[in-house]
């Protein structure tokens, strides 16, 4: 009688707790009582849980139990759906992701944990396999076009559409690489410069190059060929005596990009880079270096030339000539060049060259007194266009009679429309160093025109930073 009486109790207890309100529970006769869950879900077809209390207002959004919740009414925050509760919540795995179908397989971490996204940076390669957006923005989870070469397998990105070049259009050279028979792939590598241009064809036209610097045995000629050659922390120079770097001539092209050309040395003035021939070679530089050499850094004579967030300077014979050339010129460096014995300072332009130059700093130039130290235009038809740029401390005044200049800052001022130039110094960070970059408190500050201004400056740096472009090739960040 006894075991009866205690099993009867362990009964009882049970059921007697059974007899307090549960909140989120309801049936036909017991009705839901909170103003958040105000819903009676019966069959659970809506919540997943029968005779539970739901919320039918907002699509689970402030994280309750919901009528409906489904993947298309889950905020971005609280991507995934618990059917059986009703309930959004942030992703935990991938897994999550990735069953929700659609676009967005991954599980954000750091700033955008707990949202689906489109990628992670670990598995780029394969999450981004769209041609156009090759590279996964860790910020946002998003896929993206490359902006630098370093972002892409093959080493280099072409800017313009954001995809990475497939390294089989590529030959590469580098400090380990070896001029041998079939040289010229990503593992084998040529040595030279030299060589590797041997290899360029018209389906394989970008050369590589490593960090180092590349001694060639002689002068590099582009002679009806167009290549591409990319190579940052990379410089070229002649391994002879009066040999120019490179000659760019007939109908040939030449781009490079993040290269330094230098060291031409010896008798004759060799330059770092001439072009000139009968078909209109083209000529490209953008963030490119030219340097250090005995002749002038550039010579175009009846060239296509391109000079874009580049610098050319303590060339002996001068910075740029340019005869019978068409040419942009824009976010560049022009400084230190010449000699008093060299009859062109920064920039001489004459015999009918036509182009413009933009948002660049011309200074600290040198040249024979009888010459132009900063830019000499002499005899152009039309008039070339020069604006917002930066002509100042050369050692002598300019000869601007067939130039027009407008919004720069022009040490001497007997020049066309004045009305839009000043004529203060610039307030260079350290010139005799070599920095020509801008302080904070420089006239040149937000005095460019902004119509037509590129989105970067010399650094990359966004323009305006403030309430204006500044003139100059650098653009004051705050």
């Amino acid at each position: 009688m006894r075991i009866t009486f205690a099993w009867l109790v362990l009964v009882l207890v049970p059921l007697a707790g059974c007899t307090k309100d549960n909140p989120i529970y309801c049936d036909q006769n017991t009705p839901c009582m909170s103003a958040v869950r105000s819903y009676c879900d019966l069959d659970g077809s809506l919540g997943g849980v029968p005779n539970r209390c739901i919320d039918s207002g907002d699509g689970g959004r402030d994280g309750s139990i919901d009528a409906g919740c489904t993947l298309s009414s889950c905020a971005a925050a609280t991507p995934i759906c618990e059917v059986a509760a009703g309930m959004c919540r942030a992703c935990s795995a991938d897994n999550e992701c990735l069953a929700r179908g659609g676009t967005t397989p991954r599980c954000g971490t750091g700033g955008i944990a707990g949202t689906c996204v489109e990628c992670a940076s670990a598995t780029a390669a394969t999450d981004c396999t769209v041609a156009s957006k090759p590279v996964c923005n860790a910020a946002t989870g998003a896929c993206r076009g490359c902006q630098q070469d370093s972002e892409c397998p093959s080493l280099v990105c072409d800017e313009q559409n954001g995809m990475c070049a497939a390294a089989d259009s590529i030959v590469y050279a580098a400090m380990t690489g070896s001029d041998g028979a079939g040289c010229g792939s990503q593992p084998s590598p040529c040595r030279t410069v030299t060589t590797a241009l041997g290899s360029v064809t018209t389906t394989r036209r970008t050369i590589h190059l490593g960090p180092g610097t590349y001694t060639e045995p002689g002068t590099i000629n582009v002679m009806n060929k167009a290549v591409v050659i990319v190579g940052k922390g990379a410089t070229v120079k002649p391994g002879v005596i009066s040999a120019t770097v490179f000659v760019v001539g007939d109908s040939g092209s030449l781009t490079l990009e993040g290269v330094t050309v230098s060291d031409a040395a010896g008798s004759g003035s060799p330059r770092g880079i001439t072009c000139n021939g009968n078909g209109t070679p083209v000529l490209r530089l953008i963030e490119t270096t030219v340097t250090m050499n005995a002749g002038r850094g550039i010579d175009a004579t009846n060239c296509m030339l391109s000079i874009e967030r580049s610098t050319l300077s303590r060339n002996q014979g001068g910075g740029l000539a340019l005869s019978g050339t068409m040419f942009t010129i824009q976010n560049s460096f022009i400084v230190d060049n010449g000699s008093t014995g060299s009859s062109v300072g920064g920039i001489r332009v004459q015999d009918g060259s036509v182009g413009t130059m933009t948002f660049s700093t011309i200074a600290q130039n040198t040249s024979t007194a009888s010459a132009t130290s900063g830019v000499g235009c002499i005899g152009n038809v039309p008039t070339p266009r020069f604006r917002n740029n930066i002509v100042f401390n050369n050692l002598n005044a300019l000869n601007v009679a067939a130039c027009e200049w407008e919004y720069s800052d022009i040490q001497f001022t007997t020049v066309p429309n004045t009305s839009s130039n000043i004529a203060d110094a610039p307030m260079f960070v350290d010139a005799p160093a070599g920095n020509y970059h801008l302080m904070s408190a420089s006239p040149c500050k937000d005095k460019a025109d902004g119509a037509g201004a590129p989105m970067l400056d010399f650094d990359r740096d966004l323009r305006p930073q403030g309430g204006g472009p500044d003139i100059g090739a650098d653009e004051i960040k705050p």
